[in-house]
Parts: C-alpha cells; sequence; structure tokens
C-alpha cells in the first residue's frame, strides 16, 4: 500500500495536485506566514531534506507527469501527518490518499516510491 498527501491545487507540471512537501515548500518562501511558523516549517521540512531522497528521476521532463507516494510502515508518514495538520491551520488543505496500483514506477527506495500514473481511459 501506498500513501500521498496533497493538495486540492494543481501541481503546473504533473497536472495532478500538488504534494504537501513542496506545497509546504511554497509556503514556507512565501512570506505569508509568521516568523514562528516559518521557523517551525524549516525545522520539520529540514528533517525531510536530510532524511528523505529527492529522486533525480522528478527532474527528468519526460517524468512530468510522476508523482511521490510514501511507502506503508514508512517512519516518515507519522511526521507527515504533523505537516497536515499545520497546512490545514494555514487554510491549506491536504487530503490523504491510498493505493496499491499507483502506476508504473520509476523509483523506489526504504520510504518511498514514484510512479507514473496510468492514463485514465475515456
Amino acid at each position: 500500500m501506498f500513501f500521498r498527501f496533497q493538495t486540492l491545487k494543481p501541481d503546473p507540471d504533473s497536472g495532478r495536485p500538488t504534494g504537501i512537501l513542496v506545497a509546504a515548500a511554497h509556503l514556507r518562501d512565501s512570506n505569508d506566514i509568521s516568523i514562528d511558523d516559518e521557523t517551525w516549517l524549516r525545522e520539520h521540512l529540514g528533517y525531510y531534506n536530510t532524511h528523505l531522497k529527492v529522486p533525480k528521476c522528478l527532474k527528468e521532463q519526460a517524468n512530468r507527469r510522476a508523482l511521490s507516494w510514501f511507502r506503508s510502515g514508512s517512519k516518515m508518514i507519522s511526521r507527515v501527518w504533523d505537516l497536515a495538520a499545520f497546512m490545514d491551520s494555514q487554510d491549506i488543505h491536504i487530503e490523504a490518499i491510498s493505493t496499491r496500483s499507483p502506476g508504473m514506477i520509476i523509483y523506489e527506495d526504504g520510504h518511498q516510491i514514484v510512479a507514473i500514473p496510468n492514463r485514465v481511459r475515456r
């Protein structure tokens, strides 16, 4: 099982809802939050910067539709709930979704996968 935490705002590259870590980084850099909230957010995101790799495949144009998912059982998930609560307190709604079939997996490590979603046929 894989878990994704995302906003309702579409990402300009993938067209899919923006992931929580990208949305949190945008909020941190926006100057729209208090200094105390910015400090908390910087510290929280710093943990991810230290313990979670940013897969190189996400920077490749061919993978612009790819989405990041947390693996079930990853220690990152408990921290993400804290971040989701913080984002909600800033009026940025975060939804948690899960799937067993995220699409074609193009990257994986102990905490996450990156997958290109299957196209929905109409």
